[in-house]
């Protein structure tokens, strides 16, 4: 896991949250590159119901390029 990326994940959770998924990634260890896309599509799909449900929202700088 790009050490950026998932400090950027944990950051947005509670310590607790953060120590659980932390605990979860030691013990699942290596996954392979199929499940890594696998379990993506399956945010992906998330994602675009929340979005389509108005449940969430995603901001949009003036160019329309996503922004964090």
């Amino acid at each position: 896991v790009d050490t950026e990326v998932k400090e950027k994940c944990l950051a947005n959770l509670t310590e607790q949250q953060a120590s659980i998924i932390i605990e979860e990634m030691e013990f699942l260890g290596t996954v392979s590159l199929l499940e890594v896309e696998k379990s993506q599509k399956r945010i992906m799909a998330i994602l675009r119901k929340l979005k389509e449900s108005g449940e969430i929202v995603f901001p949009r700088g003036s160019a329309g390029e996503l922004v964090s």
